[in-house]
């Protein structure tokens, strides 16, 4: 905007992100920012609490007056407006949350509100995020240090591609969910030593974004319909759990939300890759977090304030038909072929790392 548009930009008072403007409609002008969301504008530190000066220096000087403070989003921030009461009949006491991201309500309404919970969002893109009572700096900066929006924090990996390469071969060979984890229980964890780097798109995490796919250890006779669909499944978790293994968590279970979470066979492949014990939750998390983070933001405003994961757990409903556990016989191979993920993945970006020939080889003896 100051580039490209610089007469509007001087004409701005006020730079919100969206759920702020709402809030500010909503409430008839209160001008404020929450630390979750804000946390992702690359602006702001959420080790520190302030705007990082050198970074808004870098884009105008002036910009940290068009900011408005960013206050905690454990509080409401004021009552609806009179204008809003008068148009729609709202009750004048009705209290504003002070909203947040996506992924920070994603956590409250799949209850990973405590250590030890970890979301995994299985979209177009892919997320992984757990709660943390101090802020994760990753030194590689692809782990993103996101503040929560309960007064903690929410370090996020992202992946730019997760079912991208899923939706392509079930129209490649004009297969259902059903056909592709059937095909799935009739292959072999670690597909032979047959591997996908699925940066279909470039990638982010890494930071490649001029990667294209990158498939290994195919034969001439190894591109078939199987060996394809369990490459992809397995390409995407373990280029998802890669990123994410640097986060300094111990994991007692993953919460799984997004349209590929009712698959069974990629319940059971995370369950197997990232070793943990993998439920997916019905419903929309972060719609689903938004109305709970209310419920507890109105409980505390008035004087009677509940722990969150009281309020939570009422509401969270797990689908138990699809919660996996890792299969023990699947470990040893899985492991080994985490090992070759990161050792090709780092070979390719022209990084030191192990030998990916020789780990293959060793992965083939092993299963």
């Amino acid at each position: 905007m100051v580039r490209h548009e610089p007469e509007n930009y001087h004409r701005s008072a006020t730079l919100f992100l969206v759920h702020n403007y709402i809030n500010w409609y909503l409430t008839g002008g209160v001008r404020i920012m929450e630390p979750g969301d804000t946390s992702g504008m690359a602006l702001w530190n959420p080790q520190t609490g302030q705007w990082s000066m050198q970074v808004l220096a870098a884009i105008a000087p002036d910009l940290k007056t068009k900011l408005p403070p960013v206050r905690s989003a454990d509080t409401a921030i004021g009552k609806i407006s009179a204008e809003l009461v008068t148009k729609f009949g709202f009750a004048p006491d009705c209290l504003i949350d002070a909203g947040s991201g996506d992924n920070m309500y994603g956590a409250v309404g799949t209850g990973n509100v405590e250590p030890g919970i970890v979301t995994v969002s299985l979209g177009t893109s892919g997320t992984a995020y757990t709660f943390m009572s101090s802020p994760y700096i990753d030194p590689t900066g692809e782990i993103a240090a996101f503040c929560d929006s309960t007064g903690y924090y929410l370090p996020l990996l992202c992946v730019s591609n997760l079912a991208n390469g899923y939706n392509e071969i079930l129209k490649q060979y004009h297969l259902s969910h059903t056909d592709f984890n059937r095909i799935i229980q009739s292959t072999a964890p670690t597909n032979g030593g047959k591997m996908l780097i699925p940066w279909y798109e470039g990638e982010r995490t890494p930071d490649v974004p001029l990667a294209a796919p990158l498939y290994f250890g195919f034969g001439l006779g190894d591109f078939s319909r199987e060996n394809l669909c369990r490459a992809v499944i397995e390409g995407h978790v373990l280029n998802l759990y890669t990123g994410f293994k640097r986060m300094p968590v111990t994991v007692r279970e993953i919460r799984l939300t997004g349209g590929l979470s009712k698959s069974d066979a990629w319940c059971q492949i995370i369950a197997d890759i990232f070793e943990a014990e993998t439920v997916p939750v019905e419903g929309e998390g972060a719609a689903l977090g938004a109305a709970l983070h209310a419920a507890w933001v109105w409980n505390k405003n008035q004087g009677c304030p509940v722990d969150l994961k009281d309020i939570v757990k009422p509401f969270i409903v797990f689908d138990e038909k699809r919660r996996k556990k890792p299969l023990p016989e699947n470990l040893p191979a899985y492991r080994k072929q985490r090992e070759l993920f990161e050792a090709l993945s780092q070979r390719v970006r022209g990084l030191q790392g192990n030998d990916p020939f020789k780990i293959r080889a060793e992965l083939i003896r092993q299963v």
